[in-house]
């Protein structure tokens, strides 16, 4: 046991006389650094045993005199963690502990305290519990070391950080600090090192350095702003030690480095945790380019494992549908289960099983095409040769075709049959009080929803496919027929079908702004009452009309709520009183809900063209087809509110399992529920669950999905091997520098429109856009009642069969989809010019 007058700083020269003492990963790995002869700035680790024993501040002076007896001309210190599974071959921890920078010796104790407690952090818990790890083995130990005040700051990895190929090695740098590289908030030059150097300067506007005691970001000096921040002797030298780290420690290494005077200093090296990954053949591509639209942000397990189950018994209907043999779709079991990823509690396609089960069907290479573009999917996925249709199956293709003729001429009688069912179902369901059943009551009445909805939900599927067939076809025809055409001008003719339900509710909303006008005093109300105090006095006879209005709205649209479709989402029909406060908000500056004609104008401007330009032939096939893609976009678009009706059914079912387990103790919160998936549901009030106490798994799931929120990954991620192990989820998406007044995308709606932008990421945060231009990252049906008060959309994410284009098609709105980086290139205030035809925007002042 250490005393106070026996307090042992290890470091690389004494290591070997306590070998057996705990220092940790990182400081392990800055011996190794030594030992090999790398430059690294001063350092002494504090063993976990030391650690253990600081209980008074009396310790900490202690500890704080002897350091600065070993650092006696050191200003500054960097404080940073140790910990014994920290930077192991397994697990780097990275960025999930505490590090002090610029640390002066009266500031010391406090930070070695600091750094000691971040082992109790949330993120810390859920990175453990993410990887399979016990929290509580975990045993710190602290770093203490000179603080290099860096010219220059950067990143080597000893491996290609996303495509794992281990003949390219890559190096970031920037100016300053490394904290403005690792931030992210500094832009960093790029260098691929393979057999030659190629160099991606970035315009380096700013630097991270230590001033007036914080660290701020100033100006870079003019002349270097576009300037190599590394020298070529720099990059090989960085290069070479890269090459003799891997050789010595027998793994290729992630290494952070620091340049003071023209010195490189190498501050800490890791393994590089995904070099295994390559290795395996398992290799799925994950994109949520559509399915954001239904599921942004985070989506709790309860939805996650419902819709996982929807999406695999749906399509085994439709494939049975369309002709796959039972012995090919039993087959394919593993395909089908696996439709859909949850990836730091975001939903995403599996390409892979998207891809396999159209190669199932005849026309696989076309109907791809048609695939990506109803999904908005940027990038082809491609399968092996040996995972495609072997040989010609001309008989498997014959009942295949068979089958889609005969579901094309049914169609119709499909669609109305499924309507019928739904609406019989729905109203049924509506006639039960779920409060007075029991849990198990509850879950067979999932189960009966399951088998009345989900077993008859042929038609939208068989729809959509059609869909994806004629609107591909369209597209095809359009290109091909009236190649002198601009832009996406199939878009223009697909422009106010009038039939889709979508727009519906901006209707809606002007029957009940009219009924405010024709009862002055219950607009009064509305205006200077809370929302809560104006629904209840709305409830009054002498409020009739404006309540007939409300009501009218929240039968048919309460369940339409951004992220209606999950199934913990709280919408106007369970909370009446949000509804209320939505109309005041939207009421409050005097906006006139209007509805443009601007789409019949759009579309017989393109009818007149097509009727220029193509001859009697082919404008009868065309007409055809674009009949065709307008009958199964409308149906799309409509069968999708039945959808969230659909699904509002199983909420109302679970949000009463919630109440009843919350008067049980069995969770905390009635809205805890929703932590949870079907089947520990169903194995907890079966007995049939592994866990005994759901309350600390849920509070456990929730830390998890606390340390997501801002841990957002790419829209697309390749992973091999075990998914949730040594893959890379956030992929770079640098905005680049080279043509910054431009951007571009799919357009979807014609029109030329100059305006200001307001980036909205929230339908909620404003109430009328007042004729600006709306740029958002995705939208669902829950932003309709924004778009009449915007002169154009654009949005990041989508396609041209997404619900952002549809609606503003219908409505005549000028959209532009799948923009990319929209959002980080700009900014409300922002003057842009955009072209709905040809998806052009151009950005004319900042």
């Amino acid at each position: 046991m250490k005393t106070l007058s026996n307090i042992i700083l290890i470091n690389a020269q004494n290591y070997s006389t306590f070998e057996n003492v705990e220092i940790g990963g990182k400081a392990r790995n800055l011996i190794n650094l030594q030992h090999l002869g790398f430059n690294v700035p001063k350092w002494i680790v504090l063993d976990n045993d030391t650690l253990q024993q600081v209980d008074d501040n009396q310790w900490l002076d202690e500890i704080q005199k002897t350091i600065i007896d070993q650092f006696p001309n050191t200003e500054y210190w960097a404080v940073r963690s140790s910990a014994n599974i920290e930077d192991s071959q397994d697990h780097s921890f990275a960025g999930q502990f505490t590090s002090k920078l610029f640390i002066t010796k009266e500031q010391l104790p406090e930070a070695i305290k600091e750094v000691c407690a971040s082992v109790k952090n949330d993120n810390v818990t859920a990175y453990c519990q993410r990887n399979n790890l016990n929290v509580d083995a975990i045993k710190m130990a602290v770093i203490v070391q000179e603080m290099i005040d860096a010219d220059v700051s950067g990143v080597g990895f000893g491996v290609h950080p996303v495509s794992h190929d281990p003949s390219i090695k890559v190096l970031n740098a920037c100016y300053g600090l490394g904290e403005g590289l690792v931030s992210g908030l500094l832009n960093a030059d790029l260098y691929t090192l393979n057999d030659n150097i190629e160099k991606e300067i970035a315009s380096k506007t700013q630097k991270m350095k230590y001033r007036n005691g914080a660290l701020k970001l100033i100006p870079v000096e003019k002349d270097l702003q576009d300037q190599s921040a590394l020298t070529d002797e720099h990059i090989i030298k960085i290069k070479e030690h890269l090459a003799k780290l891997e050789e010595k420690l027998k793994h290729p290494q992630d290494i952070e480095f620091a340049l003071k005077n023209g010195e490189i200093f190498l501050l800490q090296t890791r393994p590089v945790t995904t070099v295994n990954a390559k290795s395996s053949d398992h290799k799925i591509v994950w994109d949520n380019s559509n399915i954001v639209e239904s599921y942004p942000g985070q989506t709790l397990p309860l939805t996650y494992s419902f819709i996982k189950r929807v999406y695999e018994r749906a399509y085994i209907i439709m494939s049975q549908v369309l002709g796959i043999s039972n012995k090919n779709i039993s087959r394919n079991k593993k395909v089908y289960m696996n439709m859909l990823g949850l990836i730091n509690g975001r939903v995403y396609y599996n390409l892979y099983s998207w891809y396999r089960i159209l190669a199932m069907l005849p026309g696989y290479s076309i109907n791809a095409g048609f695939m990506e573009t109803m999904m908005g999917v940027k990038e082809s996925f491609q399968l092996s040769p040996d995972e495609l249709p072997k040989g010609k199956n001309y008989l498997g293709v014959i009942k295949s075709l068979f089958s889609i003729f005969k579901n094309l001429f049914t169609l119709n009688s499909q669609r109305d049959q499924f309507l019928n069912n739904l609406e019989s179902t729905i109203h049924e369901l509506n006639e039960q009080d779920y409060a007075q059943y029991s849990t198990h009551q509850l879950i067979n009445q999932y189960n009966y929803i399951e088998s009345r909805l989900l077993e008859n939900w042929k038609a939208p599927l068989i729809n959509d496919l059609f869909a994806m067939i004629f609107y591909g076809t369209l597209e095809k025809l359009t290109k091909k027929w009236l190649p002198d055409v601009e832009g996406n001008f199939h878009n223009e003719l697909l422009a106010g079908s009038s039939d889709i339900i979508s727009v519906e509710p901006i209707k809606y909303l002007k029957n009940i702004q009219d009924a405010f006008n024709n009862q002055p005093h219950s607009k009064t109300i509305l205006e200077k009452y809370s929302a809560s105090e104006s629904w209840k006095a709305f409830q009054q006879k002498d409020h009739h009309e404006v309540n007939q209005e409300i009501q009218k709205y929240l039968t048919k649209f309460g369940d339409r709520t951004a992220g209606e479709l999950k199934l913990e989402t709280i919408t106007y029909t369970q909370d009446p009183v949000s509804f209320i406060q939505f109309i005041k908000d939207l009421f409050a500056n005097g906006t006139e809900i209007k509805v443009s004609n601007n789409q019949e104008k759009i579309r017989k401007d393109a009818e007149d063209v097509l009727s220029k330009n193509l001859n009697f032939f082919r404008r009868w096939i065309y007409k055809g087809v674009l009949k065709k893609a307008r009958t199964t976009i409308s149906n799309r678009e409509n069968m999708r509110f039945e959808r969230t009706r659909a699904f509002s059914q199983v909420r109302r079912v679970y949000s009463a399992v919630g109440n009843n387990w919350a008067k049980e103790n069995v969770i905390k919160d009635p809205r805890d529920v929703f932590y949870l998936s079907l089947d520990e549901i169903n194995d907890f009030a079966n007995g049939t669950s592994v866990n005994g106490n759901l309350k600390s798994a849920i509070e456990q799931r929730k830390i998890e999905y606390k340390s997501w929120e801002d841990e957002t990954p790419s829209d697309r991620i390749e992973t091999f091997g075990t998914v949730y192990s040594n893959n890379d989820f956030f992929v770079d998406k640098s905005v680049g520098e080279e043509d910054e007044y431009t951007l571009t995308g799919i357009g979807c709606c014609a029109g030329k429109i100059k305006a200001e932008v307001s980036l909205i990421m929230d339908p909620k945060e404003v109430a009328s856009l007042n004729g600006n231009i709306l740029v958002t990252s995705c939208t669902d049906p829950s932003w309709v009642t924004l778009f009449p008060s915007a002169s154009g959309i654009i949005v990041e994410r989508g396609s041209m069969l997404s619900h952002s284009a549809i609606v503003a098609r219908e409505m005549g709105i000028p959209c532009i989809v799948a923009v990319s980086n929209v959002i980080k290139k700009l900014k409300t205030g922002d003057l842009i010019e955009m072209d709905g035809r040809t998806g052009k925007i151009n950005i004319l002042s900042k």
